[in-house]
């Protein structure tokens, strides 16, 4: 990490994928510490005990030493292939993990624009319309590489003595709409929150919503899978705390 807090997108990939692993590290330290679960030693003995059933001839010069020894292998075993399953499912859901977190607003984005080389600081609704290529360490706009030399830090939050016409309050808002349902209105009350980190806050409540729902449209029709945008009225009800 440099000095100014920004790391670079493999690093910010690993913290995700060391997350949701922290599980699968914990089972794996318990293999090399020889810390064996029940519930593995359980299924190994019963596995072991179901194929001396339906074939003992096959079993019969085997000692009950051996069976022990085979049935802790065995464990290892099923410990070992149920790591290898979640990290591959982690590896899978890591663009998708990352992006989430990256379009919440509680990160700032830097990157290096290919087109002219520019040195840029996304948005998150940049951020929600683009793809995370794990492989290249890029953001990508469909297939088509968009920006490299990504830097990421956490945002710092707003100052408690913030001037009258910004928010207030710093919990965000993870609003998930009905059971299964995507809402875009994480994006909205981060472009509000850098609105008036900016000073951009309009003068008043009505014409700051208003203004936020024209600016959700488009950025809901270009995210992946496209979004309902949420109209004025959702808008003030759900984010009207945070204007004062």
């Amino acid at each position: 990490m440099s000095d100014d807090g920004y790391m670079d997108l493999w690093r910010f990939l690993r913290e995700i994928a060391n997350e949701q692993c922290a599980e699968v590290e914990a089972y794996w330290l318990a293999v090399k510490n020889g810390d064996l679960y029940p519930a593995e030693l359980n299924q190994a003995r019963s596995e072991i005990l179901r194929e001396i059933s339906e074939d003992p001839l096959m079993w019969r010069e085997q000692s009950p030493a051996d069976i022990r020894r085979l049935m802790r292998d065995r464990a290892v075993l099923n410990r070992l292939k149920w790591r290898a399953q979640v990290v591959r499912l982690v590896e899978h859901e890591l663009p998708r993990l990352a992006k989430e977190k990256l379009a919440t607003g509680d990160y700032q984005v830097a990157a290096r624009r290919v087109a002219d080389r520019a040195r840029v600081e996304l948005s998150p609704a940049d951020v929600a319309v683009l793809t995370v290529d794990v492989q290249n360490k890029e953001l990508l706009d469909g297939d088509r590489s968009c920006y490299r030399e990504i830097a990421i830090r956490r945002r710092p939050p707003l100052p408690s003595s913030a001037p009258s016409e910004a928010m207030t309050g710093q919990a965000p808002l993870r609003e998930k709409g009905a059971p299964g349902r995507p809402t875009a209105m994480h994006v909205i009350e981060a472009e509000m929150r850098r609105r008036a980190d900016d000073g951009e806050l309009k003068a008043g409540r009505n014409e700051e919503f208003d203004d936020l729902a024209d600016w959700i449209r488009p950025v809901c029709a270009r995210m992946e899978p496209p979004v309902r945008p949420p109209g004025v009225k959702t808008i003030a009800r759900k984010l009207g705390t945070l204007y004062t």
